[in-house]
């Protein structure tokens, strides 16, 4: 018994290398298929190793499947030996509880219980033990010991409702990347993670399966998969993960694969018989709600003050645009110039405020709001109602014209974003048309915005977009399209400072109830704002600050946005880019974290994404349905919801984005595409 000391774990915060406790394990078979004695030193030493290592390697987080396999391969009588080490080396005395056994060593004792040949006394020793030991990391090992237990040496095999033998990773990957809608492939890419140990991706794997665009009868096999990896997932105490929102899409939008999970759930003896019973019955609970005639979870939208909750809702009044730039694809756009009525607009914009809760409101998409010729009225309804979020609109600055002025005068949304862009008339020539003006004019326009804004004391903040070139943009995007705008923060700052001194001679008029404050950004805070300004709103760089009618502060401030902003779908139209497509993606689309956005195109298509400039990705018109709520619950909803929250792009206008996985952005992109990148 001299060897009892090695018990003790000696790593437990160290990588743990599998090697050696697989070479250990061989010798062990060799010794049993030689017919080596169990109590021989030699095996005894090799058995008291082989039970340390495990304990280091339970200690340091490896997977308690991979400990099955190793305990599985022993000789019963090798099991019975380790089993009684183990016991001495932590009840010297001959007494104690298993509940005073830390996780490590009580696994290994349950384990070995089971090799040893007592299994029914190892199940009752871990079901005993789960019900008082609530850690996540002890359900993980105590699911591996009750599987070898029950009598599954081979980890997940005998849980399967239909054997396969598990196909190499990348022989999968290939037969998915040529023909994705293979159902077998995805049955064998969700149990090859799964067996793995990789639960949350075998999840993942089976739920991209059952959202593909095929018929129901062809998900009813590996629904039952996802029965097994959510109950193993749920019984090693990751319950988490089956509550996710993916999860309730998918499910709510496949009611023949959630009956089926529920079935599987009630007659797969196999998994009864390791599974935990309270997560067995929280998992048919959850399916059979989806499995209902009127799933649980109708949409993705989560709810707020009893209300669907969008993110942002963009209500696209027009999608014509007079202005042709090179940076944007709208140039492009199939469908015909239209816009709502104003009868229309105020009766989404009742039911917006009656019926949704949103983040903001935004009251285009690509279109130029300022052309809509109600753009007057459609902004003092949304005042006239309200609503308790900010409502802005996007313009590119060259409609505002005295007439545009005197429609807004008194009569401002929460904000006006002007995507300004250019720092010179050189940078306008390369990117814009000149038949509405020049630089010079969208300098004065905007200019003249501001300067009212600021006299009215307008209860909006105001917004100017520049464009740079800082690395961040697309390197594919056209050299004379990036070298159009500013490359250092030298010259963004130039016209920073040109912006501040026009937000100087406005404050010179401004009147004193204004309580104007004019700003001057240090050159740190110009430089800071250049190098991090990636796709989204940039940082801020305050111009002016005045006091509104209502009391509150309000701003004018500058921010940068890289090129690579508006290069989205112009990779559908470029001649000389590559687009990807492809129907399965590995990410999601962004537009669902963390609550989804919602469109209204100037058609009347419904849709989600502001930049699915032809409208493809869209589940109906606001024509087909009573409702914005009934076409948000709706079958065609919930199923494109479902798809594209699994990375499954049907659409074209989807498959053009999430399809784009070639680097778009630095040396990387330079490199794939040296053709395109100025010297």
């Amino acid at each position: 018994m001299k060897h009892v000391a090695i018990l003790e774990p000696q790593t437990s915060t160290a990588a743990i290398d599998p090697t050696p406790m697989a070479a250990i394990a061989a010798a062990l078979a060799q010794y049993a298929a030689d017919h080596v004695p169990a109590d021989d030193g030699d095996v005894q030493a090799a058995m008291i190793e082989l039970i340390a290592l495990s304990l280091d390697a339970l200690d340091a987080g490896a997977a308690p499947m991979a400990i099955l396999a190793l305990v599985a391969a022993l000789d019963p009588d090798q099991a019975a030996i380790g089993y009684q080490f183990l016991v001495l080396s932590r009840f010297p005395d001959g007494s104690g509880d298993t509940i005073d056994l830390d996780d490590a060593s009580f696994l290994v004792l349950a384990m070995l219980t089971a090799a040893s040949g007592q299994a029914d006394t190892a199940a009752g020793l871990i079901a005993t033990e789960q019900a008082r030991r609530p850690a996540r990391a002890f359900h993980a090992g105590a699911f591996a010991a009750m599987m070898l237990a029950r009598g599954h040496v081979r980890g997940l095999a005998g849980l399967w409702s239909e054997c396969a033998p598990l196909t190499p990773t990348e022989r999968i990957d290939a037969r998915l990347d040529t023909h994705p809608l293979d159902m077998v492939a995805h049955r064998a890419r969700a149990r090859r993670l799964a067996d793995e140990g990789r639960y949350g991706d075998a999840l993942n794997a089976a739920l991209t399966g059952i959202s593909l665009p095929v018929g129901s009868a062809d998900k009813l096999g590996l629904a039952e998969d996802l029965a097994v990896i959510a109950a193993v997932i749920a019984s090693s105490g990751e319950a988490g993960l089956i509550g996710d929102t993916r999860v309730k899409l998918t499910l709510g939008a496949n009611a023949a694969a959630a009956r089926q999970a529920a079935n599987a759930l009630h007659t797969n003896a196999a998994l009864l018989a390791v599974a935990l019973p309270e997560a067995i019955q929280a998992l048919r609970e959850l399916f059979d709600d989806y499995a209902a005639p009127t799933p649980a979870f109708i949409a993705p939208y989560p709810r707020l003050h009893g209300r669907p909750h969008v993110n942002m809702l963009f209500l696209e009044i027009t999608d014509y645009c007079n202005q042709k730039c090179t940076f944007c694809p709208d140039m492009h756009r199939e469908n015909a110039r239209t816009w709502l009525p104003l009868d229309q607009v105020k009766a989404l914009i009742d039911q917006i405020a009656d019926t949704l809760h949103l983040n903001m409101l935004q009251l285009n998409a690509y279109g130029e709001p300022l052309l809509h010729p109600n753009i007057d009225e459609i902004i003092a309804y949304v005042r006239e109602k309200r609503m308790p979020w900010p409502t802005f609109f996007t313009t590119h600055g060259m409609t505002l014209v005295d007439k545009k002025l005197k429609q807004l005068s008194h009569n401002y949304p929460t904000g006006i974003a002007v995507s300004m862009h250019n720092d010179s008339q050189e940078s306008y020539a390369a990117t814009r048309s000149s038949k509405i003006g020049d630089y010079d004019t969208l300098i004065a326009r905007v200019s003249k915005l501001a300067r009212q804004m600021v006299n009215e004391r307008a209860p909006c903040h105001m917004r100017l977009y520049q464009m740079v070139s800082n690395g961040h943009e697309d390197a594919r995007v056209d050299p004379v399209v990036r070298g159009a705008f500013a490359s250092d923060p030298q010259r963004f700052g130039a016209h920073v400072r040109k912006w501040e001194g026009i937000a100087a001679d406005i404050a010179s008029e401004a009147p004193v109830s204004a309580q104007v404050h004019v700003f001057h950004n240090s050159e740190d805070a110009i430089a800071h704002a250049f190098h991090d300004a990636i796709e989204d709103t940039g940082i801020p760089l305050p111009l002016i600050e005045w006091t509104d009618t209502e009391g509150h502060r309000q701003q004018l401030f500058l921010s940068a946005r890289p090129s690579e902003t508006y290069a989205n779908l112009l990779l559908e139209y470029h001649p000389e880019w590559e687009v990807e497509r492809k129907l399965l993606n590995a990410e999601p689309c962004r537009f669902f974290v963390p609550t989804p956005s919602l469109t209204v195109f100037a058609t009347g298509k419904l849709g989600f994404c502001c930049l699915d400039l032809n409208g493809t990705a869209t589940f109906g018109s606001i024509h087909d349905y009573p409702s914005l709520v009934d076409a948000m619950n709706s079958r065609e909803a919930r199923q494109m919801f479902a798809e594209l929250a699994n990375g499954v792009a049907v659409s074209k206008g989807c498959q053009i984005c999430l399809g784009e996985s070639r680097p778009k952005c630095g040396t990387a992109a330079a490199a794939e595409h040296p053709h395109l990148v100025a010297a």
